[in-house]
């Protein structure tokens, strides 16, 4: 290897100019969270909707393999599919034709989402993900996976009791292994239709579920500020706990905790569905290390409290269970971990140039995201899109609107600090919640994140002051504070980094995020939102209510959204395309001795964190319902999916 050849930092960003372009694309056509949705929506007028208009780039894919395939390739993967079904190929086989097969044989990438690539756009090439087998295995799967909808659609499945929606996820998940490695499900455990039935696994569900990033505890400073919402008393704790049990000794000894859905007070609701902006106390039962629910409120305001032991309590947990499915797939999914990411993955192109060690890096670790994010503005949250199918919130201005909300009003930098998030949710502590896979798997792939950044950056910055006269990096960091930009000012983002500690602080927070933070809160989707009576998309049925409350089977969805929701999520939680820890050989080849030894370490360390999750999985706390989205065999090194 030549020096020539090694990442390097320069005052010379003369090489820049050709990113520009990519940023007034990124702005006019598929905007990033700067421009679309940030706190400045927070100005739009009482009633009116958020900017969102795909009309320029029409006409639009209606499933997810054209936009992911073009007409020939769509055509000739069709054929394959038919081969390999009639033959009973294997998926390796159905690989290996796609991969040798005249449609994909060219070096050219399709952008297939509308309008013509070059010549509306003139995006860089690059941009687009370049790995065929990328699109392919994603093209490939989505084809099956329409098969499969095409079937329930044509025969839809009978809805008589709750247990009758597991067909749904049970075909998707055959289907699946039908393609193999094309769509390896992340599974922790087989699933079973009681899921929904469950409060043990309803409490489960908050320190290890798809959405861990709600729960909060209750202290005694938080204590009275609940109480003034939710008057909840002694006597409901009591019955879930110990006879001499009080909320201000359980919340003195951080035993006490909520998820409080507040964010979807007044979201408004498309007709004959419901939304809750519900609350959920939880104890923790320390000696069996549970989370127990001990009561719901369905609205933020004084009102009814329901309990576990009443006859409506499956409605009023299924109502619980979608506010927390619309927070996450609005809130904790769409706008922390996808929408979010697009600044500073706009900012490093525009800023960092290709030579750049950290550019270089940033690179990596958001291969895919913008182009995965379009599918997702096109194919999920557009008029008519999934989300307007399953969701309860109108799109415009209700779901869309938790998404800017989201933004404005919970997400914060320091987010992606897990140990300062846990901190500042008060679930770090170990002794009032003892088990926490969440935390417990997360926090020590968040020490060897930090340690890997802190490497990486020595490898190339000498001493504090190589990064404070980096004017490279100091374009990066201005842009992502300024308004036009990232607008991050207001989030805690740093006005300047100029030490070593500085800049590894920020770099570990990307890598966070684009792998373990994402994740983490995506590819268990499948294993808590695919069984449509544990957590749907919408309520059809009002619960709060005086009286006797309504059925669950009215609760729930009618078939017809109960296959788009499982639809979605067969796609979304298809497989992990690329590893966490692992580089590409040409950024591999731009780096010194110093990195080289960094990322060998980061994956030695990575290999510690498995052998620690596996160790935790065959604990009793979690025996017969690993945590396994934090292992680092299922984290990807960039959010593309």
């Amino acid at each position: 290897m030549s020096n020539s050849d090694l990442f390097t930092i320069s005052g010379d960003s003369s090489e820049l100019a050709s990113t520009r372009e990519l940023y007034r694309w990124c702005h006019d056509y598929l905007p990033p969270m700067a421009t679309l949705f940030n706190a400045k929506l927070g100005d739009v007028p009482p009633g009116g909707s958020v900017a969102f208009s795909t009309e320029e780039s029409e006409p639009l894919a209606e499933h997810l393999d054209e936009a992911l395939l073009t007409p020939a390739e769509r055509a000739a993967m069709a054929g394959l599919m038919n081969d390999s079904e009639s033959s009973e190929g294997s998926e390796e086989q159905l690989s290996e034709a796609i991969a040798n097969h005249p449609a994909f044989s060219g070096d050219e990438v399709s952008f297939a989402l509308g309008g013509d690539y070059d010549g509306q756009t003139g995006v860089p090439k690059p941009e687009v993900p370049p790995l065929l087998s990328y699109r392919a295995e994603r093209g490939a799967f989505s084809a099956f996976n329409g098969r499969v909808t095409k079937r329930l659609n044509e025969d839809k499945p009978a809805l008589r009791v709750p247990a009758d929606y597991q067909v749904l996820y049970n075909d998707y998940l055959e289907d699946s292994k039908k393609v193999g490695r094309f769509g390896k499900k992340v599974l922790g455990f087989p699933g079973f239709p009681e899921l929904y039935s469950s409060d043990e696994l309803f409490g489960w569900q908050r320190v290890a579920g798809t959405n861990p990033r709600v729960l909060s505890r209750v202290g005694s400073e938080q204590l009275p500020g609940l109480l003034a919402k939710m008057p909840v008393t002694d006597a409901h704790l009591q019955a879930v706990a110990g006879a001499s049990d009080t909320l201000a000794g359980e919340a003195g000894a951080g035993r006490l905790f909520v998820s409080d859905y507040h964010l979807l007070d007044g979201v408004p609701t498309q007709q004959g569905r419901f939304l809750a902006p519900a609350i959920g106390v939880f104890w923790s039962d320390v000696r069996a290390s549970q989370l127990r629910p001990v009561a719901i409120q369905l609205q933020q305001t004084p009102g009814r409290i329901h309990t576990p032991s009443e006859p409506g309590w499956p409605s009023v947990r299924a109502m619980f269970q979608i506010a927390d499915f619309n927070y996450h797939e609005m809130g904790t999914h769409l706008s922390e971990a996808h929408f979010s990411q697009e600044a500073f993955a706009i900012a490093a192109r525009r800023n960092l140039s290709a030579k750049h060690p950290i550019g270089a890096l940033l690179a990596e670790i958001y291969w895919g995201l913008l182009y995965n994010n379009a599918l997702g503005r096109i194919l999920l949250v557009n008029p008519g899109g999934y989300a307007d199918k399953m969701m309860a919130g109108v799109l415009e201005t209700g779901s869309l609107k938790l998404v800017t909300d989201y933004f404005a009003k919970v997400w914060r930098w320091d987010d992606w600090d897990l140990e300062l998030f846990l901190r500042r949710q008060g679930t770090d502590d170990t002794a009032g919640l003892p088990v926490c896979p969440y935390r417990d798997d997360g926090l020590p792939l968040w020490a060897a994140i930090k340690t890997f950044a802190a490497e990486y950056v020595s490898a190339w910055y000498e001493r504090d002051a190589v990064v404070a006269n980096d004017r490279e990096l100091e374009g990066f960091i201005r842009e992502l504070n300024d308004p036009e930009g990232g607008n991050l000012a207001d989030k805690g983002f740093p006005a300047s980094v100029v030490t070593k500690d500085g800049l590894a602080g920020v770099i570990a927070r990307l890598i966070w995020q684009a792998g373990p933070g994402h994740a983490g809160i995506n590819y268990s989707q499948y294993q808590y939102f695919a069984p449509i009576a544990n957590a749907a998309g919408s309520g059809y049925a009002n619960c709060n209510v005086e009286g006797a409350l309504p059925a669950l089977m009215d609760v729930l969805p009618p078939i017809e959204q109960a296959i788009v929701q499982a639809d979605i999520f067969n796609q979304l939680t298809q497989k992990v395309f690329g590893l966490l820890g692992e580089y590409s050989k040409e950024f591999r080849r731009g780096l010194n001795d110093h990195a080289s030894s960094a990322i060998a370490q980061f994956q030695t360390a990575l290999r510690h964190c498995a052998a620690g999750i596996d160790a935790r999985n065959e604990t009793d706390a979690r025996r017969g319902r690993s945590y396994v989205w934090l292992h680092p065999s299922n984290l990807p090194n960039s959010t593309n999916i």
